[in-house]
């Protein structure tokens, strides 16, 4: 009787087929995980900057008084803090230099210095309300013409946008509505597309 035969494995040859298969689904799956993660990062990206524009907004219902988000820049890398406005005109940057506007959170960087993500209009960006062009030098930080976000007690806020981007067709707005208190995110999916709230 001859005896039975075991399987010793894959031979060399079969292997490297496997292999070669493994690398070519990979490669052909790298650019959607790094849109995916590119994606990710974004929707973080305004989360985080939502969530101090709320958390100013909270103040100042809790407060009894206008509070206000500051972006400025240091060593070209943006950065934000909250005051609180103590003499009753709102949170201005004259007060903020002259410690009459107190501050109550802050500085931090805006954003996670290690996302692919950056505050600035993309290339190709669309204004979300004209769906126009946006001019060269057009800054990706305007609350009308000042670079705080306030919130009155009523939880009003000062209309503006902050635009992200992740250096290509990719991009996030986290906007201010005014009056009505509401801030939104937006999303823009690359050039010729329009922005979508989510």
């Amino acid at each position: 009787m001859e005896p039975k035969r075991t399987s010793k494995g894959m031979t060399l040859l079969e292997c490297a087929v496997s292999m070669a298969i493994m690398a070519s689904l990979l490669l052909a799956a790298a650019p959607a995980l790094d849109n995916m993660h590119r994606r990710y990062a974004l929707a973080t990206a305004a989360d985080r900057v939502r969530r101090q524009m709320v958390r100013a907004q909270s103040t100042a219902a809790a407060l009894s008084k206008n509070c206000g988000v500051y972006y400025f820049q240091t060593n070209g890398e943006w950065m934000s803090a909250i005051y609180t406005d103590e003499n009753g005109n709102g949170v201005l940057r004259s007060e903020i230099a002259s410690g009459v506007d107190r501050r109550i959170e802050g500085p931090y960087p805006l954003l996670n210095t290690t996302a692919p993500v950056v505050v600035g209009i993309g290339n190709g960006f669309t204004d979300p309300d004209t769906l126009a062009p946006f001019t060269a030098g057009s800054s990706p930080v305007a609350f009308n013409s000042s670079f705080i976000c306030s919130f009155s007690q009523i939880g009003a806020g000062t209309p503006g946008t902050i635009f992200l981007t992740d250096g290509g067709s990719l991009g996030a707005a986290v906007r201010s509505s005014g009056s009505d208190g509401n801030i939104r995110k937006l999303y823009y999916a690359g050039k010729g597309q329009k922005w979508v709230e989510r």
